[in-house]
């Protein structure tokens, strides 16, 4: 995803926290956030195989790698979603608060679909985890 678009999610999740809701995000629990600075981390994968309705749940998990100021310096977070298999590509994307300042390394972990994968990000922000496509990527 090119900066335009990581800026513009950006602000569509300080809108949505500020409306006191969760937006088009998904996978946003309890209200507003207690304190910034916040990651919204998102997991894509292939959905196209298999047959029927199944719940994903999705480890999120991250660590610093060069951040400062308050706030927690790691996190581990699961995330459940409904999903009805047969299209292409879905997402499953989580909200992190309290996270101090800078860089990170997260990492999405879904059960039984797919191997663990892990992308940089500058926090606060956004990273997408993308492996419906046939290479990961980080966006």
């Amino acid at each position: 995803m090119n900066r335009a678009a990581n800026v513009a999610l950006f602000f569509l999740f300080l809108f949505a926290v500020s409306m006191g809701g969760c937006g088009g995000c998904g996978g946003c629990k309890g209200g507003p956030p207690g304190k910034q600075p916040a990651l919204i981390a998102t997991y894509c994968f292939d959905n196209s195989n298999g047959t029927g309705q199944y719940t994903l749940t999705v480890n999120f998990q991250g660590t610093t790698t060069a951040a400062s100021g308050p706030g927690k310096t790691s996190f581990s977070e699961f995330e459940m979603q409904q999903f009805t298999a047969g299209t292409r590509m879905e997402c499953v994307a989580h909200r992190v608060y309290d996270l101090r300042s800078g860089g990170w390394n997260v990492k999405a972990t879904p059960n039984g679909v797919g191997a663990p994968f892990s992308c940089p990000v500058n926090v606060p922000g956004s990273v997408t985890l993308d492996v419906s496509g046939s290479q990961p990527t980080c966006r």
